[in-house]
């Protein structure tokens, strides 16, 4: 009888420890669930916090872009830029090439252009790879203009051949992406791909 009465009050102990351990945790759940006043105050403190960091952030990221079009666009019209090309290939659907010598390059000063381009010579395959290395001191039928996403640059040359060429520079302010296509009289437009950056 001693024995039962020992384990039955054990039993009530434990079940009145797990009452006071769940009214406990119903407790701290109620008052997580509801704060009071003052950390209400303080939980809407640190969104606003963090909503105006963010809302900054947003901010500061509009205004570089901005300052980089205008970059864009300052380097144009000053005539102060390099093309950068990464890609070419033979239109219509030629097999497109990779760039990785860093010496190829177009670049436009104000009375002249600077070229140094690989390219492919030819009406149809195989092409003759070859290199347009001159500098161009009359830029015939120069004209750049602004578009929605960046600038249209054209103008032509002989390059001191027979062959007349035709440049088409599309400009992308946006990305600083770029497309230069170089058509001419005998040969298949080549078309590239890459990057504008300035002249300093």
């Amino acid at each position: 009888m001693k024995r039962h009465l020992l384990i039955l009050a054990a039993v009530l102990g434990g079940v009145i420890v797990m009452l006071l351990t769940a009214n406990k945790l119903t407790s701290n759940n109620s008052a997580a669930k509801n704060p009071n006043p003052q950390e209400q105050q303080e939980m809407q403190g640190d969104k606003d916090t963090r909503d105006a960091k963010q809302q900054a952030r947003i901010a500061r990221r509009k205004a570089r872009q901005a300052e980089y079009e205008s970059f864009i666009d300052s380097i144009v019209l000053a005539h102060t830029f390099r093309f950068i090309p990464t890609s070419f290939q033979v239109e219509p659907a030629g097999s497109m090439h990779p760039i990785t010598n860093p010496n190829f390059e177009l670049s436009m000063y104000r009375d002249y252009a600077d070229i140094n381009l690989p390219y492919l010579r030819g009406m149809m395959p195989p092409y003759q790879l070859v290199v347009l290395n001159n500098v161009i001191n009359a830029l015939n039928g120069y004209t750049a203009i602004q578009t929605d996403q960046g600038w249209n640059i054209t103008f032509t040359s002989w390059l001191y051949s027979a062959n007349n060429y035709m440049f088409t520079l599309n400009i992308y302010k946006t990305t600083g992406s770029a497309q230069l296509s170089i058509a001419s009289t005998y040969y298949s437009t080549v078309t590239y791909w890459g990057s504008i950056v300035g002249i300093y």
